[in-house]
C-alpha cells in the first residue's frame, strides 16, 4: 500500500503531460517525413548507381560539359570541333553519296525512257481515233449548240417580259454578218450581230459562235473580252428563225483607231494595247480555245481606249485544228495544213496560228508615219524593215524582238 500513492502520482503526471507530448509529436511530423523521404531517395540512388554506373558517369560528363560550355570561347571551340567531326564523316561517305546519286539518276533515266516509250505506243495505238472523234464533234456540235442557243433565247425573252429587241442603224458589215445598233427594254447602247442570209448551215455557224463566246464570257469575265450579253431567236419568213448575238456597243475598232492616230500614237499606248490582247489570248489558250482570226478589226475600243477581243465566229475548242480559215497573210501552220490536206487528216496548232496573227498585229500597232499593215509581199523583208526601225529607235528593240518571235 506504500507504493500506491507513488503510482497514482506517476499516472497522474503522464496524463497531465499527454497533450504536450501529442502536440510535440504532430509538430515534428514534417521533419520526420522529410528525413524519411531523404533516406528513401538515397537508398534508391545508391541502388541505381550500383545497377547502372554508366548512366552516372554520363551524367557527370554532361555536368562537366555544361560547366565547360558556359564559357563563350569554349562554346566556339566545341562548335568548331563538332563541325570538323561532321565534315570528316561526310567526307568519309562522299563516295557512297556519289554512287547513290549516280544510281538514282540512272533509275530516273530508265523510268523516263520507259514512260516515253509507253506513251508513244499508246498514241500510235489511238492516233486513228482522232479523226473519228473530230468527225463526230463536227457532226453534232453545231446541232447541240443550236439547241443550247434556242433554250437560252427563250430564257432571255422571258426575262425581258416577251419584248423583242429593237434594231437601229447598221454600223458594220462582214462576209456573213451585219452589225446594228439596238435597244432591248431598258438596255441601251447595244450592238446586234445578225446573218445577212439565214440558212440551216449558217444558223449552226452562229450557234457555234454563241457557244464559244458564252464560254469565254463566263470564264474570262475579268479579261479584255467583249462579253456576249444575250441571244435572241428572231422569227423570219417560212417558219424560219435566225439567231441574234447581242453585245455592248463600243466606240470604234482598233483598226479605225490606228488609221486615225498611228502617226501620233505614243509607244506606251502601243504597249498597253499589246499587253491587253496578249493577256486575253493567254487566257483563251489556257482554256484550250483558239480564236484563229486575230486582227485589228476584231479588237474593239471603249471610251477609255481599253481594247477588247470580239468575233468568235472562227473560235474552236482544242488547240489543234483542221479547218482552213483566217485572214491573209495566213499563219504558216494553216498554209502547211492546206498544202498537205490531200494526204489525209491533217491538223495544225491553232494556238501557234493565234500567236502568228498577234505578231502581225504588233507590227500594225508599231508607231509609224502612216498606217500600214504587213502584207504578204513584205513578209520576206520584215526582219530588215524591223531592224532598220530598231537602229533608229533603240527603245523599240524589245518590242521588235517580240514581233520577230511571233512571226
Amino acid at each position: 500500500m506504500s507504493y500506491l500513492p507513488l503510482l497514482n502520482d506517476s499516472l497522474l503526471d503522464n496524463i497531465v503531460k499527454l497533450p504536450l507530448r501529442l502536440r510535440r509529436f504532430f509538430l515534428s511530423l514534417p521533419t520526420r517525413i522529410s528525413a524519411y523521404g531523404k533516406e528513401m531517395y538515397n537508398r534508391f540512388n545508391h541502388a541505381a548507381i550500383k545497377n547502372d554506373a554508366d548512366l552516372v558517369y554520363k551524367l557527370l560528363d554532361a555536368m562537366d560539359d555544361y560547366a565547360t560550355l558556359s564559357n563563350e570561347a569554349n562554346r566556339k571551340t566545341f562548335a568548331d570541333y563538332c563541325m570538323e567531326k561532321i565534315a570528316k564523316e561526310i567526307e568519309e561517305q562522299k563516295n557512297n553519296f556519289s554512287l547513290n546519286v549516280i544510281s538514282w539518276i540512272e533509275e530516273q533515266r530508265k523510268a523516263f525512257a520507259k514512260n516515253i516509250a509507253s506513251n508513244q505506243k499508246y498514241i500510235e495505238k489511238h492516233l486513228s481515233d482522232q479523226q473519228t472523234l473530230h468527225n463526230l464533234i463536227n457532226q453534232f456540235s453545231g446541232r447541240f449548240s443550236k439547241i443550247e442557243c434556242q433554250l437560252l433565247a427563250a430564257v432571255e425573252l422571258a426575262k425581258h417580259g416577251g419584248i423583242r429587241p429593237v434594231l437601229g442603224e447598221q454600223i458594220g458589215m462582214g462576209g456573213f454578218f451585219t452589225v446594228h445598233t439596238a435597244q432591248w427594254g431598258t438596255e441601251t447602247n447595244l450592238a446586234v450581230k445578225k446573218l445577212i442570209h439565214s440558212s440551216a448551215e449558217t444558223n449552226q455557224m452562229v450557234a457555234l459562235e454563241a457557244h464559244y463566246h458564252r464560254i469565254v464570257t463566263r470564264l474570262c469575265s475579268d479579261g479584255h473580252i467583249v462579253p456576249l450579253l444575250h441571244v435572241y431567236e428572231n422569227n423570219i419568213a417560212n417558219n424560219q428563225s435566225e439567231l441574234w448575238l447581242i453585245m455592248p456597243r463600243y466606240s470604234m475598232s482598233l483598226r479605225d483607231y490606228l488609221i486615225k492616230n498611228i502617226h501620233q500614237m505614243h509607244f506606251s499606248r502601243t504597249v498597253s494595247f499589246a499587253l491587253s490582247i496578249a493577256t486575253s489570248l493567254a487566257k483563251l489558250h489556257h482554256l484550250e480555245i483558239v480564236h484563229r482570226d486575230i486582227k485589228s478589226s476584231n479588237i474593239m475600243l471603249d471610251d477609255n481606249e481599253q481594247c477588247y477581243i470580239i468575233d468568235f465566229g472562227t473560235a474552236k475548242s482544242a488547240l489543234y485544228n483542221k479547218t482552213i480559215l483566217g485572214t491573209f497573210p495566213l499563219p504558216p501552220e494553216i498554209v502547211a495544213a492546206y498544202l498537205q490536206q490531200h494526204t489525209g487528216f491533217v491538223t495544225y496548232d491553232g494556238a501557234a496560228a493565234d500567236i502568228y496573227s498577234f505578231g502581225l498585229l504588233l507590227y500594225e500597232m508599231l508607231p509609224k508615219s502612216s498606217y500600214q499593215q504587213l502584207d504578204i509581199n513584205a513578209l520576206p523583208n520584215v526582219k530588215q524593215l524591223l531592224l532598220a526601225q530598231a537602229q533608229s529607235k533603240a527603245h523599240l528593240q524589245v518590242y521588235i524582238d517580240q514581233i520577230l518571235a511571233c512571226l
